[in-house]
């Protein structure tokens, strides 16, 4: 009896072990062997790694623009919440500061959010759905785009889904609500979205019983807004703060109108194969809306096609990133089988017996295809190899420190104890920090690494550094 229950055991793990398996297997690809070069070390996630770092190093959570000093406006460098920075931080503690941890980390939340996709989809779908659903998302080149770079997108996905299961498989509107804020300051501009998609479900949902739900959800997620509020608005009870983020957030794009973007991006709707694969994922899943006889599931579907609608006017909005709807075709993955079990239903043609299931092969067969040969995921070691050439010459002397320009990924490589930096972040002309060649010339850096953006910085560079033989743009003080 006791060998039967082991067996029993054994099998119910052999799914998440094998789904866990296919999550390693696409995530230590690299068209360069190396695991740290795809995707290259960006912007994006230098920022809130910046950031790690800096909290480990300072006790600030924000990012070092001077040795020893961190940026005091939180909310131009928050991108990523801290749900991300400071767990990443404690990974910096406790394994070393570098990319290849960073990495590890991100490849540590890609199986997180596997597992809990798979028990998540098989509360409401059961096991066969739900495995198909998970393969989906885990052969999507975007999932590993996005999910292997330090940023909050995958961390918010695991958020979210648990969210999801308490709020329309327990009915637990507080701990859901507390769930959905984690997610949304995982990455805000992506989950922000999640609140108006929340509230209209919610509201369709429980409009004719009681309000009491969605006091309860407000309940839930106020104390995680709040806390990120504190930690994002360095005077919270001034209005000039308040009017200061809100600026920010309104020209992220730089953009004189909230539509500039529409006339490029409509006719990036008929030409980019993802968002095609996109539509045609709503196309079925607006079929098969009208044929669910489960009200969980039929709230989840809802939910699922409200955000994508919210995420799909923001990426309008946006100058064409794509990771704006990362979320929504994540989602719409994993309830594909669902959504083409109903669909093959309602059409009422007959078809061969597991058309459903063929269906899906060939979708892994083709993301499959798409991840190793034709995904746009770039790659590069360039800022790798840049900042450990930068580091190695800090430690031939301990007093020595580096300027950085406009180069947030190998900043974020060098302790924030020895470097100055400046960086572009949001719309353009909107940077954190100062450049380091306009600094006093009794505190100007032993090295430099970056652009120059006026002429006052150029005749400083002339006159104070020369350029180093070894690394094209790195130049050295001169006696």
């Amino acid at each position: 009896m006791q060998s039967m229950l082991f067996l029993t055991q054994k099998f119910k793990l052999l799914i998440p072990l094998f789904l866990i398996f296919i999550v390693l297997f696409f995530g230590l690809y690299s068209p360069l062997g190396s695991f740290i070069g795809t995707p290259k070390f960006w912007h994006d996630e230098a920022v809130p790694f910046d950031i790690a770092r800096t909290f480990l190093e300072t006790g600030v959570l924000d990012a070092g623009i001077a040795p020893g000093v961190a940026f005091a406006q939180h909310y131009m460098t928050h991108a990523t919440g801290f749900t991300v920075t400071v767990p990443l931080a404690g990974f910096f503690y406790l394994f070393g500061i570098g990319v290849l941890q960073s990495r590890i980390y991100m490849l540590l939340w890609l199986c997180l959010a596997v597992f809990s996709a798979w028990l998540v989809m098989r509360s409401f779908f059961g096991k066969s759905f739900a495995f198909q659903g998970v393969l989906l998302m885990a052969t999507f080149a975007p999932f590993y785009a996005n999910g292997k770079t330090s940023t909050g997108e995958i961390p918010g996905f695991f958020f979210l889904l648990v969210s999801l299961w308490m709020l329309y498989q327990r009915n637990a509107y507080v701990s859901g609500g507390a769930l959905a804020g984690l997610a949304l300051v995982s990455k805000p501009s992506v989950y922000i979205l999640l609140l108006p998609a929340l509230f209209l479900e919610i509201i369709t949902e429980e409009r004719k019983k009681s309000l009491f739900p969605l006091i309860y959800f407000g309940l839930g997620i106020l104390p995680i807004l709040l806390f990120w509020i504190w930690l994002i608005l360095p005077q919270p009870f001034i209005v000039s703060s308040w009017t200061q983020m809100i600026y920010f957030y309104q020209h992220a794009f730089n953009d004189v109108s909230l539509w500039s973007h529409l006339s490029k991006d409509f006719l990036t709707l008929f030409t980019h194969s993802t968002i095609i694969y996109t539509a045609f994922l709503f196309f079925i899943a607006f079929i098969a809306y009208q044929n669910i006889q489960s009200l969980q599931v039929k709230r989840l579907v809802r939910f699922s096609l409200l955000y994508f609608i919210f995420a799909f006017i923001y990426f309008l909005r946006s100058p064409g990133w794509l990771r704006y709807l990362v979320v929504a075709q994540m989602l719409f993955l994993l309830l594909t089988p669902f959504f083409l079990g109903e669909a093959l239903k309602r059409m009422r043609i007959k078809l061969p017996r597991y058309s459903g299931v063929y269906i899906i092969l060939l979708l892994l067969v083709l993301q499959s295809l798409n991840f190793f040969f034709f995904a746009d995921i770039q790659s590069s070691l360039r800022s790798i190899h840049a900042a450990q050439y930068i580091n190695e010459r800090l430690q031939k002397n301990p007093e020595s420190t580096v300027g950085i320009a406009f180069d947030a990924p190998v900043a974020a490589q060098i302790s924030s104890l020895r470097k100055y930096q400046i960086a572009s972040v949001g719309g353009e002309g909107v940077v954190f920090g100062e450049h380091p060649l306009s600094l006093p010339k009794d505190r100007l850096p032993t090295f430099f690494f970056g652009k120059v953006t006026s002429e006052e910085e150029r005749r400083t560079l002339n006159d104070f550094y020369k350029e180093d033989s070894m690394l094209r743009g790195f130049f050295e003080r001169r006696p």
